[in-house]
């Protein structure tokens, strides 16, 4: 439901026809989009939920920070992360991790940024009613840094989970409606019991149905 795990593809992938990376974001993104399952790395909006509208790119490890010792973090596809604008904003050239190497840690004492492609979030922060909750650091860092739980983000994400809910009680009230036929016929239950049941699954359905969420 939230921050679903992230792999990179080859490099290979990610080439022109020219058999070099792309130069320009419009020409990166439809790759970069479909790497990040079209949500924003850090709040997780999806496209979608954010209006429809495209979301941006994110040079993960900033220019500002890297693009004179590395030059080929400006354009390579690893390096670019799907983004809402805010979010994006937000982070603009803010970096703790490590400036020596082009794959070095990124953050350091408490302060930085998780590398989706790399770590699982699930292991620094979880999600109670839209709300992200840290679990160890950077996750708190993250999360006052780029303000991710703005009403908006906790909405959404706590939309999610109401609709998820409302829709786990109508799997779990059909199985109830099968196992009730499968004990009258083996004649557990009386036909009598088994239309009770029946009558009270129903109705707790079409109740679930009138529910707007």
């Amino acid at each position: 439901m939230f921050f679903p795990g992230l792999v990179r593809k080859s490099e290979e992938h990610y080439y022109s026809q020219r058999g070099g990376f792309y130069a320009s974001y419009a020409e990166n993104y439809n790759n970069i989009e479909n790497d990040c399952k079209h949500r924003c790395v850090y709040c997780d909006i999806t496209r979608m939920e954010n209006g429809g509208d495209p979301l941006s790119l994110d040079h993960f490890r900033p220019k500002k920070v890297f693009a004179t010792k590395f030059t080929i973090t400006a354009i390579h596809p690893y390096n670019l992360h799907l983004s809402c604008q805010k979010c994006n904003v937000l982070k603009s050239s803010d970096w703790h991790g490590c400036r020596n190497t082009i794959d070095g840690s990124t953050y350091s004492n408490n302060a930085g940024y998780i590398d989706r492609f790399v770590e699982d979030i699930h292991e620094y922060m979880t999600v109670n009613k839209g709300v992200l909750v840290p679990l160890k650091n950077p996750a708190q860092y993250m999360i006052k840094k780029m303000l991710l739980n703005r009403p908006n983000r906790v909405y959404y994400r706590y939309l999610r989970q109401l609709q998820q809910t409302k829709q786990d009680i109508n799997v779990r009230l059909s199985e109830l409606m099968v196992l009730t036929s499968e004990e009258m016929r083996g004649g557990l239950i009386s036909f009598e019991e088994a239309s009770k049941r029946m009558e009270i699954f129903s109705l707790a359905q079409s109740t679930l149905t009138e529910i707007k969420i």
